[in-house]
């Protein structure tokens, strides 16, 4: 029995247990024991000569393949006789990375792996390596890869096709995928390594002839949340970690990389990784240094904000395009929300320093404030149109003017309440567009062009005497639209108030050729209500290009802070969680029956 400390090993997935009954490696500090007999002894000896004589072959790795143990085969693969799929290195498995028991059993025949991928692609970053046998995958993406990595497949047999098809549109190789053709790139692997991006790409094997054995490189996902000795284990076995601060491949617009490489890979002497050296601190090579640790908050998705949203149809748009919307509106919305929407009366203090606070702590991409145009409405001076049965709705009052642009003297009190409201909300406004100048985000602000709100929030920018505030006031980029041009049945003049010139492609003023629905005003449930209001809603059409001009292209999203449980949906058959009156009485009417 061997002493001293035994290191405790992470529960391996399950493709990382192998089928035949290896003997379990013991591990004193980061040493890792081969096996001294057994079956798998005399791989482990032939691995070191080899590693030893500082020049090998393809050649001279093919007859271990068929004595190594396989990893059970997983669901998008296709076995035939004989077939191996053998892998060390690193693994995650339920957003928890760590070392495959492999990596113990076979230290020699990893660092043998290792060495014949540096030699074959110096500067490669790996922290994986799996060796298939004929085994044929089915379209699928590894989705447990670090995103932005890639993948590099070496030929260690001599076979014909065998071709990796990789989805690619616009491609000159077409396949069948679920019925219908779709284009893609073929990569030969039989004629040399070959490169892609197995995470964003679905991409399958085609048939063969002969016996077909290649060598995997790739990168699982989370490699810095790895334990410090894990990856300095991973080092001293030869393995690349990537670096902390490489640009994904996507970014740099490299999709899939020629196959125009050498048949047989180099065998050029390269230094020899540093040895594994016993105690609770290895030594690790210079040229391999381990990342530092703790590691590093993992990326968090872009957020827009959407306030005033309504129906929620552009949070809508952007969510679709990777985007996490965080989506407000009053608890009183007469809107259908598409969306999550967070119920917050943004009149009060309280509300509004709630919004600010979560809005600080995300990775801020846009700001929209659609603001609340009714005590501002230039409609309130027009004459009142006919209601369809011919009767004339009564006239609404201006409750602005040019001269009284925080209302006019001599409002009733109701009217007074919703002008105070209004300008509490155009207050607030600037508010956001401070903190949207100082994360350095894109914000704007919607309202009619004409509207009255626009010189509130003008006498709200001058009365603050915020020269900062003043200047980027000043300068935010007007594109004036109509709503029509988007799918809006009425021809509504918008104004968009932009801190950039980002939406500047949707400045489109009616172009006359085509239609419009008539503004009346009408009294569908005992209140009268003006056509206009029905254009509330942004069009589809309207959401989608806006959202494409802003959205960077990114990852599916996932939340990086949860929203709060008033954002979460009840069940209409149960009662409310927090009632929305202390209390509530009923009583039959005096003047009438029951």
């Amino acid at each position: 029995m061997p002493t001293g400390k035994r290191r405790r090993v992470m529960p391996l997935p399950v493709e990382s247990a192998p089928r035949a009954s290896a003997p379990e490696a013991v591990s004193t500090g980061e040493v890792a024991v081969p096996p001294k007999s057994g079956p798998f002894a005399c791989l482990e000896r032939v691995a070191e000569q080899l590693l030893q004589s500082n020049s090998f072959s393809r050649d001279q790795l093919l007859p271990l393949i068929p004595q190594l143990p396989s990893d059970p085969l997983r669901p998008t693969s296709e076995p035939q006789a004989g077939s191996v799929s053998f892998s060390t290195g690193a693994y995650v498995h339920a957003h928890v990375p760590g070392i495959r028991h492999n990596c113990r059993v076979f230290p020699s025949l990893t660092k043998l792996l290792c060495k014949f991928v540096r030699e074959a692609k110096p500067g490669f970053s790996f922290t994986a390596l799996v060796i298939l046998h004929n085994l044929t995958s089915q379209l699928h993406r590894d989705r447990n890869n670090l995103p932005g990595s890639r993948n590099c497949v070496f030929p260690l047999s001599s076979f014909q096709g065998g071709q990796i098809w990789v989805q690619s549109a616009g491609g000159p190789d077409c396949q069948i995928v679920d019925g219908q053709p779709t284009a893609g790139i073929l990569l030969d692997v039989s004629s040399g390594p070959v490169e892609f991006d197995a995470w964003g790409s679905s991409h399958k094997t085609v048939p063969w002839t002969g016996d077909r054995t290649v060598l995997v490189a790739f990168t699982p996902d989370l490699p810095f949340r790895l334990d410090p000795a894990d990856c300095a284990f991973l080092v001293s076995l030869g393995f690349v970690l990537p670096p902390r601060d490489a640009p994904p491949a996507h970014i740099l617009g490299a999709s899939l990389a020629s196959p125009g490489l050498a048949a047989n890979p180099p065998c050029a002497t390269l230094p020899e990784p540093p040895l594994l050296a016993a105690g609770s601190s290895p030594e690790v090579s210079p040229a391999l240094p381990v990342p530092p640790f703790p590691p590093e908050a993992p990326k968090v998705p872009p957020v827009f904000c959407e306030v005033f949203s309504g129906c929620g149809r552009l949070s809508s748009s952007f969510r679709t395009l990777g985007v996490q919307p965080i989506t407000v509106d009053a608890p009183f919305n007469r809107h259908k929300p598409l969306v999550d929407t967070w119920a917050l009366d943004l009149t009060l203090p309280a509300s509004q320093q709630l919004l600010l606070a979560r809005l600080d702590q995300s990775s801020l991409l846009a700001i929209h404030v659609a603001l609340p145009c009714g005590t501002g409405s230039r409609s309130r001076e027009r004459p009142v149109p006919l209601s369809p049965s011919g009767s004339k709705a009564p006239p609404p009052r201006p409750l602005r003017d040019a001269a009284h642009v925080l209302g006019l003297p001599g409002l009733s009190e109701a009217e007074q309440t919703q002008v105070a409201a209004a300008n509490a909300l155009a207050l607030f406004t600037l508010e956001l567009l401070t903190l949207a100048l100082r994360k350095s985000s894109f914000f704007s602000i919607e309202n009619p062009e004409n509207s009255w709100m626009w010189a509130v929030l003008a006498y709200y920018v001058r009365q603050r005497r915020d020269p900062q505030l003043a200047a980027a006031f000043s300068a935010m980029h007007r594109v004036p639209l109509s709503m029509c041009m988007f799918g809006g049945r009425r021809p509504t003049s918008t104004l968009l108030l932009c801190s950039s010139a980002a939406l500047a492609s949707l400045s489109l003023p009616c172009s006359g050729d085509h239609s419009h629905a008539a503004f009346k005003r009408w009294k569908p449930d005992g209140s009268w209500t003006l056509d206009k209001s029905l254009e509330a809603e942004y069009p589809l059409p309207f959401c989608q290009r806006f959202a494409s001009l802003l959205c960077p292209p990114c990852a599916s999203p996932s939340p990086e802070l949860p929203l709060p449980r008033s954002s979460t949906r009840q069940k209409a058959s149960r009662p409310p969680v927090v009632p929305e009156f202390l209390h509530v009485s009923s009583s039959a009417p005096f003047a009438q029956d029951f």
